[in-house]
């Protein structure tokens, strides 16, 4: 039966997941997802002097890790889009739309010029984006854009933020681009879907401050237990 447990961030990481996976029946059948990368190196040197010598231990990874493994596994695809993509993309979405609001010829309005206000947008979008924001969650913050955006001739020229929002992303699923935040919140989506049959136990160790991505994988994948909640270790 698979279980659940979740490491909280003042507890000692390493060695709190290492005594859940030794007191499982087989390490390799287990899955530990760490905020960042580097604390797997410690969890296999404190496995590995446990257990003495080599041994075939679990899948370690970060959550950018396991949200990129459970992409995959939901056939999830897209490439990867850079800042500067993504500030091409929205240039080119705005760019007749601009024109047209100031009547100016759309050569007078350059990339370059452009670009810091893109790579801000871009940015914003993207913090939205992984916390599950939609158009209606944003209806409200038309009216509230950040000084350094509402400072921008051409930004004042926006009719609305929330519905350039939803038309960049369906511009970048057009364009087969994939950011990091759409992907967090594609899996949050499907998550429930994920084949998690090949392991006996995952462990979620040393997360706070969760997005609203995150929050949503822990609970549809605590959503599937049997019969109680993922077993939380606080």
């Amino acid at each position: 039966v698979l279980k659940i447990s979740v490491i909280g961030p003042k507890e000692n990481l390493v060695e709190k997941a290492g005594e859940l996976l030794l007191s499982a029946g087989s390490l390799a059948d287990n899955l530990v997802i760490f905020p960042g990368k580097r604390p797997a190196h410690f969890l296999r040197k404190y496995l590995a002097e446990k257990r003495g010598g080599a041994l075939r231990g679990p899948v370690i990874t970060s959550m950018d890790g396991f949200i990129d493994l459970a992409a995959v596994e939901l056939g999830i695809k897209g490439a990867g889009a850079s800042a500067l993509d993504l500030a091409e993309v929205l240039y080119g979405r705005l760019k007749k739309e601009l024109c047209h609001m100031i009547a100016r010829d759309p050569k007078e309005l350059t990339l370059d010029s452009f670009l810091p206000w893109a790579l801000k947008l871009t940015g914003d979008f993207e913090e939205l984006k992984i916390e599950l924001k939609t158009r209606k969650d944003l209806a409200g913050y038309d009216a509230i854009l950040p000084e350094d955006l509402r400072s921008a001739s051409f930004i004042k020229k926006l009719e609305s933020f929330s519905r350039l929002y939803v038309d960049f992303y369906e511009e970048l699923e057009k364009e087969k681009l994939l950011t990091r935040s759409m992907k967090y919140a594609l899996v949050a989506g499907r998550i429930g879907a994920l084949d998690l049959s090949r392991y006996e136990h995952i462990i979620f160790a040393g997360f706070f401050a969760l997005t609203n991505s995150e929050k949503t994988v822990l609970k549809r994948l605590s959503a599937r237990l049997p019969s109680m909640p993922a077993r939380m270790t606080a």
